[in-house]
């Protein structure tokens, strides 16, 4: 089975070992997640191991407590699910590395490898709220119907991580007809120079990873325009797909 690909880049390789429980129990923003690791470096030397020092680790999803690959990581997995993670530098030790009272653990400029078992998920609760009513609609759980635009030319719906457009075309619209900027502040999309996304989205957009397609469905031409949030892990679309028209 091939690696996942976490965040599209290369820099978080995910392969599973052991898959969760049923019915699933994810992390999301704000949760406190209890985890054993074990981390090695390229030369598979560990580094660091809580199973040896039989001391669960345990830390809040999202608020930048751990490594940022780490974060990332943990946040696609479920109760109960055991996984591999390669990280590249960026996104783990960097380039200072990573040292305690014995000396340096992880020279700078080094890959790492955690073998992650997710033991637990403690919701968070807001107010004496049950983290499920409260937080629910945030990160992957930001799902469902969005709603439309007031003049018909398109619908949108939550995806988690993205925001997902739907823009019935014409039959004979081809790629060539379709114009774009995607900026994290601003997106612009018109069809034969006629705008249907114009203006700030109502999330800061990782403009590098958003993208349009065009597709045939029960016999309709649609285009499909997806969004992909910035912080996907804290952040929740508003109700308004445009915040601020730009036309």
């Amino acid at each position: 089975m091939q690696p996942d690909d976490v965040l599209g880049d290369g820099s978080v390789m995910k392969s599973m070992v052991r898959e969760g429980l049923d019915p699933p129990i994810y992390p999301i923003f704000g949760d406190e997640c209890v985890v054993h690791f074990i981390g090695t470096l390229p030369d598979g030397s560990i580094f660091n191991d809580t199973m040896k020092r039989d001391q669960p680790f345990k830390f809040q999803l999202g608020a930048e407590h751990v490594l940022e690959g780490f974060d990332e990581g943990v946040a696609t997995m479920r109760k109960g699910e055991r996984a591999i993670f390669h990280l590249l530098p960026d996104v783990a030790y960097g380039s200072f590395g990573a040292r305690d009272e014995k000396g340096w653990q992880v020279p700078p400029d080094t890959p790492v490898t955690f073998d992650v078992q997710l033991l637990d998920v403690i919701k968070a609760p807001e107010n004496g709220v049950a983290a499920e009513d409260v937080i629910r609609r945030y990160g992957r759980e930001d799902v469902g119907i969005g709603g439309s635009s007031p003049d018909g030319k398109y619908l949108w719906e939550r995806k988690g991580a993205e925001v997902l457009v739907t823009v019935p075309v014409g039959d004979d619209i081809k790629p060539r007809d379709v114009s774009h900027v995607f900026q994290e502040k601003y997106i612009f999309l018109a069809v034969q120079g006629e705008p249907v996304l114009v203006g700030q989205p109502g999330c800061d957009v990782e403009a590098e990873e958003c993208y349009w397609e065009l597709a045939s469905d029960s016999g309709r031409k649609l285009l499909y325009i997806h969004l992909q949030k910035k912080g996907s892990l804290s952040a929740r679309w508003p109700d308004t797909l445009i915040v601020q028209d730009g036309r």
